[in-house]
């Protein structure tokens, strides 16, 4: 995935500057079912993410970008419609840790994302 956003600094005005950052992400996720019946179930889940940047530029030149790592948990219910096929719906908060970077990310300004993945789930 690529992140692009705005680093702003100041010495006696503001600028601004438009960056992209390109990353390989590892995740790790693990799933518990805590309900199961013939058409829905439920379960919980949690994770981690480390992403190492590939290719990082600020108006067009080369900057070194650190790693990122963040944690995420969640909750998903799965409507099965036949055996190998399902719907799924699986809202996730995630936390982004700090880098220690003075490079400004809309992940170092608000470490909290929410998401809710929705979609189709094939089975064999």
């Amino acid at each position: 995935p690529s992140i692009t956003g705005i680093i702003t600094s100041s010495n006696i005005r503001w600028m601004s500057l438009f960056f992209t950052i390109s990353r390989a992400s590892f995740p790790v996720k693990a799933s518990y079912t805590f309900w199961d019946s013939r058409f829905i179930n439920a379960y919980v889940s949690a994770g981690a993410l480390f992403e190492m940047p590939l290719a990082a530029h600020i108006d067009g030149k080369k900057i070194d970008a650190p790693d990122q790592w963040s944690a995420g948990a969640g909750i998903g219910m799965q409507f099965e419609i036949t055996r190998k096929l399902s719907i799924y719906v699986e809202p996730d908060l995630y936390y982004y840790f700090d880098t220690g970077s003075d490079i400004r990310t809309i992940r170092t300004d608000k470490p909290f994302s929410v998401t809710i993945p929705v979609g189709i789930r094939f089975t064999w």
